[in-house]
């Protein structure tokens, strides 16, 4: 606590009155370092189809604006972060299939729509950004950049790749790091791209160290981690998981943000960081109710004074549309369905009233 000691001189001068003492001044309140944060799972733009002929054809996952219904929820907090699970790129000359049904590309001008819906940070790390070949995660990368976006998890080369992203918000630093676990082509590394793509032992003992670097040599005031980890479809995560993420908070991720099981799956508050196992999808063409189940995860990052904080966490209820794979907040029947998953995968995370509904957050 500051403060000023003022020392009273008494002396006597022919009878002059002694002066007044200044008064003491107050210390001035640390000023507030705060930046908001939203978080949401896979988002896949378009799909090949392959005959038994190997003729292609491609489908879009939606038509015109995905985001149409959830972009002022994103464009309302800080920094809004995605992984997107397709290549962004123009159609290759030469075709590299990796499946009949899953290999998957975006247009290059679903980078400015991304941009247009508030997303600030997007992790390439994934098994799908290498679907037409190595260039996808150099190209991929040129056009997020070049609409404004941040990228972590892929690039041109290994330092690219696996380079953490810093942003600036709010008076604090905010390191990104982004990972996969996963990955379908024969190597990540080529001669046209990267993907950082990492072994169980790397997230173990590698990723703590970088989690580490990231305070010590960037200065950054929060860490968050994305990581494409888990078994598909699977309503929780696996032991090896909970290990991992566990290690990754105690060497000072704040938040540990998962993807690729295509389902949401559990959300812990562990030694003052915040884990989401997976955030499932979020613009995808899957047609079971689970997997259109989804959420915005929305967080406070609050380093004001001496401590870190990761405060009024709380969720958007989101269904994708069966029909047009448009994420939307829930309402109705889906919105109760997905509060009661909620209440088991979340417990104790307030959840945000639907927009315009005039009703209160429940928890």
């Amino acid at each position: 606590m500051l403060g000023l000691v003022a020392a009273l001189v008494f002396q006597v001068l022919q009878a002059t009155p002694t002066a007044a003492p200044e008064p003491a001044a107050r210390a001035n309140p640390p000023a507030r370092r705060r930046a908001t944060i939203a978080a949401v799972g896979d988002v896949m733009f378009g799909r090949y189809k392959i005959d038994d002929e190997g003729e292609r054809t491609y489908r879009a996952t939606v038509r015109g604006d995905a985001f149409p219904g959830v972009a002022p929820l994103l464009r309302d907090a800080d920094l809004a972060f995605a992984n997107v699970e397709t290549p962004i790129m123009y159609e290759p000359a030469t075709f590299f299939r990796v499946h009949q049904s899953l290999t998957f590309r975006a247009d290059p001008a679903r980078a400015g729509e991304l941009a247009r819906a508030g997303f600030d940070v997007i992790s390439l790390a994934n098994n799908h950004v290498h679907n037409l070949g190595g260039g996808g995660a150099a190209e991929s990368r040129v056009h997020l950049e070049q609409a404004g976006i941040a990228v972590a998890g892929a690039g041109a080369d290994v330092e690219q790749a696996f380079q953490p992203v810093l942003r600036r918000e709010g008076g604090l630093k905010i390191a990104f790091l982004a990972y996969t676990l996963w990955h379908n082509a024969l190597s990540p590394v080529t001669p046209e791209g990267v993907v950082a793509h990492i072994s169980v032992g790397d997230l173990l003992h590698r990723v703590p160290d970088a989690v580490r670097a990231a305070r010590a040599e960037l200065g950054a005031d929060f860490v968050v981690v994305s990581v494409h980890w888990g078994t598909e479809f699977e309503a929780h995560p696996g032991p090896s998981q909970i290990e991992a993420a566990h290690l990754l908070v105690d060497a000072g991720a704040d938040l540990v943000l998962g993807h690729h099981p295509h389902v949401l799956q559990d959300i812990e508050r562990y030694h003052g960081g915040v884990i989401a196992y997976s955030l499932g999808n979020f613009v995808f063409d899957e047609g079971f109710l689970s997997r259109r189940q989804t959420m915005i995860l929305h967080a406070t990052l609050d380093g004001t004074g001496t401590l870190r904080r990761v405060t009024d966490v709380s969720i958007t209820p989101v269904i994708i549309g069966h029909i047009d794979h448009v994420p939307r907040p829930a309402s109705g029947p889906d919105r109760d369905a997905l509060l009661k998953k909620l209440r088991e995968l979340a417990p104790g995370i307030p959840v945000r009233a639907a927009p315009g509904s005039g009703l209160r957050a429940s928890r």
